[in-house]
Parts: structure tokens; sequence; C-alpha cells
């Protein structure tokens, strides 16, 4: 059973407003009228959550959830014109990170129970989002645009003093969004077109190589480490669709390509990765909140609707305990909302244009690798043979090694298989909208679609 908060406070320009927390369906309100944007939350123990919440005046408040309540707000001060990002260096250790409005990187910590001052670790940056992530105890890195929007990075062993600032390259037209695999990093986000771009680390970790994977996004990504070497991002697209990225995040073997699920999505997501998959939580085009699984398979069949979530500005989720996951939305009077559990699984209603059965597959379809970008023809015949329907490939398939072996298939509402002539499946597809079915198989990572795919190879 779900605990309700007790209390909650508010500290802001050196006065304290208590305030009940209010309870708003399955969210409660815990924090009204200042909020700019979703907070940056951390966790670093079982049920406890960390948030720093910037208010209307540029301070960092620090709020806490732990056995069930949200503590008062401790003002951290600030003038930030951004928000922060915060990172857990060890046992009782907190950093926060933001560009100031002169472009140097600002920065505060924890020490247990006592902050230090805000102090400035230089730099020549762009006024926009840092992405910090900790590679360990005491070892953190820190990336945010140049005043040119190449790639800055700074980091920290635990010494006295930071390492020096590294321009790392490449051209952002948005906010980094980066993620640790073990010791090395990798970074995405807007390129100068407006397509989705990223810095992968090599092996080593000490050098890397910029990726174009294309498409036109819009906003900040939200990716999230699935094991030591691969990535998965969701990024807000053109026409207001949420764009999926899977695949490896190392230089010289990147793999992976942008595809739609068909959600709405007009506010940046906010994603979580877990042992099944990464969730995403996405805002419709009502400012409600949408949910999307993709299962560690590929699947992308579990779509939903958050009916109870309010009308957001801003969402912010993450893992706390258990695999629960945990969001906080900025609502539309700028309160800072939260929900846990069970209050976050969703209706079972699809949100995504995959509901209901697709219309007869048989015909033309493009069949291209969402690691390579291979693509080829094939065209699937509504004449039996062997208890199943027959397709052909064209001689581009040569590039799409294992399909070949298929020259029968057959659909069953949201499921689509290609299988050998003795009728043992070879690649299986979900339906994630009209026209469009994704491999679930992680070996196989296909797309079958109506339509010629987005970046996708040259024809033969």
């Amino acid at each position: 059973m779900r605990v309700r908060l007790a209390f909650a406070a508010v500290v802001t320009c050196g006065a304290v407003i208590g305030a009940a927390v209010e309870r708003a369906g399955a969210w409660d309100i815990i924090q009204s009228g200042v909020v700019l944007e979703a907070p940056e939350c951390v966790s670093w123990g079982a049920g406890r959550v960390d948030c720093f919440v910037r208010l209307s005046n540029g301070h960092l408040n620090w709020i806490i959830y732990a056995q069930g309540t949200w503590s008062p707000a401790q003002d951290l001060g600030g003038d930030l014109p951004v928000p922060v990002s915060c990172v857990i260096r060890g046992p009782g250790g907190i950093n926060c990170f933001a560009p100031s409005a002169k472009g140097v990187l600002a920065e505060i910590h924890l020490n247990g129970t006592k902050w230090s001052a805000w102090a400035s670790l230089g730099g020549e940056l762009a006024v926009g989002r840092a992405s910090c992530v900790a590679l360990g105890r005491d070892h953190i890195a820190c990336f945010a645009r140049g005043r040119r929007g190449q790639l800055m990075s700074r980091s920290w062993d635990g010494g006295a003093a930071w390492n020096e600032w590294r321009d790392l390259g490449g051209a952002f037209s948005g906010d980094p969004s980066c993620v640790a695999l073990g010791a090395r990093v990798a970074c995405y986000g807007r390129g100068p077109s407006g397509q989705l771009v990223a810095y992968l680390p090599n092996d080593a970790g000490n050098a890397g190589a910029w990726v174009t994977y294309g498409g036109q996004v819009e906003g900040r990504p939200s990716c999230n480490a699935l094991n030591a070497t691969d990535v998965a991002c969701a990024v807000r697209g053109a026409g207001q669709r949420l764009l999926l990225l899977r695949g490896t995040a190392i230089a010289g073997q990147a793999s992976g390509k942008l595809v739609t699920s068909g959600d709405q999505a007009t506010s940046d997501p906010a994603c979580v990765a877990s042992a099944t998959g990464l969730t995403c939580f996405v805002r419709d085009s009502n400012r409600r909140l949408l949910r999307r699984t993709i299962a560690a398979n590929g699947d992308m069949s579990d779509g939903r609707k958050l009916e109870d979530a309010p009308e957001s500005m801003g969402v912010t989720c993450l893992s706390i305990q258990n695999g629960a996951f945990a969001c906080l939305v900025v609502d539309t009077e700028r309160r800072l909302q939260f929900a846990i559990g069970g209050d976050l699984n969703g209706s079972q209603a699809a949100v995504s244009d995959a509901s209901g059965a697709d219309e007869s597959p048989v015909g033309n379809w493009y069949l291209s690798s969402l690691e390579t970008n291979a693509l080829c023809h094939v065209q699937l015949f509504a004449d039996e043979e062997g208890g199943a329907k027959r397709l052909t490939f064209g001689r581009d398939c040569v590039d799409l090694p294992g399909v070949s072996r298929a020259s029968l298939w057959e659909a069953d509402e949201d499921l689509l298989q290609f299988m050998t002539p003795r009728g043992r499946p070879v690649v299986r597809f979900r339906l994630t909208r009209s026209g469009r079915w994704i491999s679930p198989m992680p070996r196989m990572p296909y797309m079958l679609s109506r339509d010629r795919p987005e970046g996708a190879g040259n024809e033969r």
C-alpha cells in the first residue's frame, strides 16, 4: 500500500513556507508555485531520492524523499540560468553542476550533511545544461557545449584539483545527454542540422569518434546504458513523435538506427533503464503523460496512457527501490507533483498507432537492419505453400544475414514471422504502428516498413 506523504516545505529568499502535501488523485503536490522545470533527481539508497529544483529566483532547492515522506526544502542559493546536472560520487557525497550566465561551470557539493559554497570550474561554455556522470567513487566527468557548439569535458579523479578542460570537437545545437559505460562515456545530442549525433568513446575510453544517426530531432535526448557497451536513447522528433535509438556505443563498433514508436511527444522524454528494458515517459498533445516500454529484446508493444497524471510542463523519472519507478512532474501551475510505483503503470489501452491489427501485410516492403542501415526489398504474397504464405527477397538482401533462409511468412494480429520452407521461424516482428514492424530479436534487429526508412542505405 502506498504511503501518503505527510509534509513538505519551500524555502525561498530566506523565508520558510510550510504547507501540507496536497493530494491530486494518484499524485502528491510537494512544492507549489515556484518551479521552473522538472527537477534533477538521484537515488543512492532503497527508497531514497534527492531532488534539486530550480526556482524562479534562480536558486536551487534540495528536497529528500525517504521512508515515504518528503523533507522540508533547503535553499542552496545560486543564480542559475539553466537546470543542474547532479551525480553521486560516493556515500554521503553529491555534486551538482551548471554553466553560469558567464559561461563557466558552477559547482556545489555535499559532504555528509554539509554543502559547500558555489565555486567555478572555469571554461568557456554556452549557456545550456551540462551532463555529468559518475565513473566510480570520487571520479566524475562533466560535458557541456562550448561557445562554438563543440563538446567540452572536464574530469575529477578524487585529487585536490580537477583535470584540465578537453575540447572533443563536434558540434551540438542542443544540450548533450551523456552515459557512463564503465570508465567510458558516450554523449548524444542534436547536431547542427537537426540530426541526432553522438561522441562515442573507443575501447580504452581515452579518445573517441563522432557518429551521425540522422533524423530530425528536437530538444535533449534521454539516454541510458543497457550494459557495458550498449545505449538506448529516446528523443522528441519532428512531427511531435517519439524517436528511439538502441545500439552499441563504442567507436568503430557503433550500431543502431532511429525508429519511431508512433507515440506523440510534445516534451523531452524521461527514460529509465532496468533489467527488462527501457521505459520512457513523455507528454502528449494534451499535456498528459504517456508511458512506452521497449523490452530488452526490442519489443515495443507496451504503450500506455497515465490518465491520472497532471497536465505537465516537464517530467523526471528514476528507479528507486526494487525496480519501482518514481516520477516528478511540473504541472501547468508550476507546482511539483510526485507519484511512485503502481500509480505509474498507466491504462492498458495502447497509445501508439499500433492499436488494432495492421492492414494486410501482402505486398512490397522495405527490410532494413537497425544496426547497419542495410536495406533490401521483400515481397509478401497471399498464396499459400505448405500451410503458410510465400515471400521473396530482392537480390540486395544478401547484406542482411540470416533472413534469406526464409521463404514463408504468417501474421497473427500484432505478430509477423518469416519461416524456412519447413516452418521454422527465422525472424519475428512486432507491429509498432500501421505499416511498420520491428524485430524483437536482439541478434536480428530488423525493421519491416512500407515506406523507405530515413537514413537507410542505398538501394541496388
